[in-house]
This record gives structure tokens, C-alpha cells and sequence, in this order.
């Protein structure tokens, strides 16, 4: 299973609107052209509010390890292959390499799609806890979160430690897939659901979790 490169960001104040249309237009197909990229979707926050960290997302699975694809990202970076833009919040742009932990694993009874809202969820496990957290998750609430309508499908990864010289926050990434159409239930029953019969929580799941929706931009 390949690796995948997660990039956040958000255009500057005021400057929004330029920096996705920048992103869709010009820069995804730029770095879909580096060397080890074997595709590349961009999202934009599906429902603004004042805890996102991040607008806009950038998914790009790879078909080379995460380094070699950054080495030729970055020495293509400012240049006629891959001009910047002023838009951007460069401060703002965090890089995360990560490996699947398994396979996408769809939703029992549901057809497949492409054209689902990306929620993206940043987890930790307590410390020292790691072991019990992964079994946890992947053998229990994935299947719970697929259970509930809607979803589709999921996928998780563990992220690096740094990457492009950034620490991670986090170390884990689950990335599911819900149907637009179904959105606002599906979430409202996926909150009903936490922590109950349903959906038990694990004790070794930290509170530093991080969750946002993403809808396809391009």
C-alpha cells in the first residue's frame, strides 16, 4: 500500500477565494507532475467555523516514498514548473507524510462513489497506549463509524513524526468518505452514536482529537 501526502493550508484573509482558484487551477496539476505523485485531490472546508484550523485540504497518494516526492516538490517549488502565489498563508501549511495502517474498507451494503465529503479525523492514542488504541480503532470504530448511514467508506494511516522539517501534532489519520446528500444526518447521528452502545469509546484514545469536513474542490 502506497504512501499519501496531506497537505493543509488556508489562503490569507480577504485572499481565499484567489488562493482555491490558484490551488484548482494551476498548482494541484503542477505537483501531480512531480515524480512519485500518482494523483492529487483538492477540498475545501464543507462548514466554516471558528475551531477550523484549516480551509483547504490537498489529498495526493504516492507511488514513491514521501522524501524522494517532497525533494522533487520542493526543487520545482517557485519556479516556471510550479509558480507561487501571494494568496497563500504560508504559515499556515502543514505537511503530513503518512502510511496506511490497512486497507480503504467500505461500508457493508453500500456502493461505491467518488464524489463523497471528505471527513478528515487526527487522532492520538494516550501515551504508551498505541497498541491498544490501533486494535481499537481499526477493529471496532471503523466498523461503528461505517455502520452509521451514509458513510461510505474509510481508510486510516499513521503519520510521520515530521515532515518537510514540521513536526506532526498528531499521529494517526482516518480519512471517511460520507455522501453529500445524507451529510448533516449522517453527522448528527455519528455525534448521537459516540460514546454510547453503539459507538463505545476507547479510554486510550487522547483528547487532542482533530476532525473537519472537506467537500471536492478539483
Amino acid at each position: 500500500m502506497d504512501e499519501l501526502l496531506l497537505v493543509l493550508s488556508n489562503g490569507k484573509p480577504g485572499r481565499e477565494a484567489d488562493y482555491v482558484q490558484w490551488y484548482s487551477s494551476q498548482h494541484l496539476d503542477d505537483v501531480k507532475r512531480v515524480p512519485g505523485v500518482a494523483d492529487g485531490g483538492l477540498y475545501t472546508i464543507t462548514k466554516p467555523d471558528d475551531a477550523a484550523r484549516w480551509s483547504v485540504a490537498a489529498r495526493y497518494p504516492l507511488s514513491q516514498p514521501v522524501e524522494s516526492v517532497l525533494q522533487g516538490l520542493f526543487e520545482r517549488t517557485g519556479t516556471d514548473a510550479m509558480p507561487l502565489t501571494d494568496a497563500i498563508d504560508g504559515k499556515s501549511v502543514l505537511m503530513m507524510g503518512a502510511t496506511p495502517i490497512g486497507p480503504r474498507v467500505r461500508a457493508e451494503g453500500v456502493d461505491d462513489r467518488q464524489d463523497g465529503v471528505i471527513f478528515v479525523v487526527l487522532t492520538n492514542a494516550t501515551e504508551g497506549d498505541d497498541d491498544d488504541f490501533n486494535g481499537w480503532y481499526s477493529d471496532q470504530h471503523i466498523p461503528d463509524v461505517l455502520a452509521v448511514p451514509g458513510f461510505i467508506a474509510a481508510q486510516r494511516f499513521k503519520v510521520a513524526a515530521e515532515t518537510a522539517g514540521k513536526a506532526s501534532p498528531w499521529r494517526y489519520l482516518s480519512l471517511y468518505e460520507v455522501a453529500p446528500e445524507d451529510l448533516d444526518a449522517s453527522m448528527a447521528e455519528l455525534q448521537a452514536r459516540a460514546g454510547g452502545e453503539k459507538m463505545p469509546l476507547s479510554p486510550t484514545l487522547a483528547n487532542d482529537v482533530y476532525a473537519t469536513l472537506f467537500s471536492r474542490a478539483a
